[in-house]
């Protein structure tokens, strides 16, 4: 006969259980079960389901000036929100007319060699003179571009009173080109203000030096009127940007090429030192001339491509 466990002095007593309550206890697990698998949810031996990755779909590129929209009707098409195609307005030809140039420059000098050119204009540079090297038949040295012949001369007979210099008013000249253009209105207008504000930049560079030289402005005043005219050039440059950006015409990369020109001049001049007035005026001369004789060089090609062909310049084709 079995010996009885105890424990703590109890005897530890067995108490059979019935079929009865082994048939409730099954029904209820069997019930657990089925309520488990008709929800889904994983059981300690069941792995939670994985997720089935969605195939890769590589969607085709739309324009972002047109989103075609299907309604019930037909298809229509719309600008997209954001995207919409600037209206240019109605398609035409036009008519740019780029103002014939007419400067007079002091030249220092004239050289067969570059060389003997560039000594000479270093010498002048540190007395406020621009010390251009112009190219032209031969080696140029110019002090400064004036508007008018009567405002050279005179400065040509200051140099030679005060300092016994000898030098010549020579003319740089341009004639006026007239450029056919087919069009959008605002894209012919984006070429014009293209072209006016290298004209304007021009007359602007000459009176800020012409009045520094003459202590009528001092240098601080100066390089904020030269930080406005840079932010105007700017602000052509984008204009002429979102209206012709795509075209390769000759006339507007060139224009686009001027522009950058003036802007770059411009900066320079921003960045001089106020308080060194003769180096700054000496800076303002010398990216005045530049600009000008990139722009001559510019219309003298437009005029010899006109005369070759012997009618007036197709600008560029038809824009859309």
């Amino acid at each position: 006969m079995a010996k009885r466990a105890r424990y703590g002095g109890l005897r530890a007593r067995r108490y059979p259980v019935g079929r009865g309550t082994r048939r409730a206890l099954g029904a209820v697990v069997f019930a657990l079960l089925a309520l488990l698998l008709a929800r889904g949810l994983p059981g300690p031996w069941q792995a939670a389901p994985r997720a089935t990755p969605l195939p890769l779909v590589t969607a085709t590129p739309v324009p972002p000036d047109r989103v075609a929209v299907q309604t019930p009707a037909a298809q229509t098409d719309i600008p997209a929100p954001g995207f919409a195609t600037p209206d240019w307005g109605e398609q035409g030809e036009g008519l740019v007319t780029i103002p014939g140039l007419d400067w007079y420059a002091i030249q220092l000098g004239a050289y067969g060699e570059e060389q003997a050119a560039r000594e000479q204009a270093r010498r002048y540079t540190g007395r406020g003179a621009a010390g251009y090297v112009l190219q032209d038949g031969a080696y140029r040295v110019l002090a400064a571009a004036y508007a008018t012949p009567e405002d050279a001369e005179t400065i040509r007979g200051r140099l030679h009173d005060a300092q016994g210099m000898d030098t010549y008013v020579y003319h740089l000249s341009a004639d006026t080109v007239e450029l056919s253009v087919t069009a959008a209105q605002g894209q012919v207008q984006a070429l014009r203000g293209g072209f006016d504000v290298l004209t304007q930049t021009l007359r602007q560079m000459h009176r800020l030096s012409t009045d520094l030289d003459a202590q009528r402005m001092d240098g601080a005043t100066v390089v904020l009127a030269a930080q406005a005219m840079r932010l105007e050039v700017e602000d052509r440059q984008r204009a002429l940007s979102e209206a012709l950006g795509s075209s390769t015409s000759q006339v507007v990369t060139g224009l686009g090429v001027l522009l950058e020109t003036a802007r770059k001049g411009l900066e320079t001049i921003c960045a001089q030192n106020t308080q060194e007035t003769v180096t700054l005026t000496s800076n303002i001369k010398y990216q005045q001339i530049d600009l000008l004789c990139s722009l001559l060089r510019y219309m003298r090609q437009l005029t010899a491509q006109q005369a070759r062909r012997g009618v007036p310049i197709q600008g560029m084709g038809a824009w859309g």
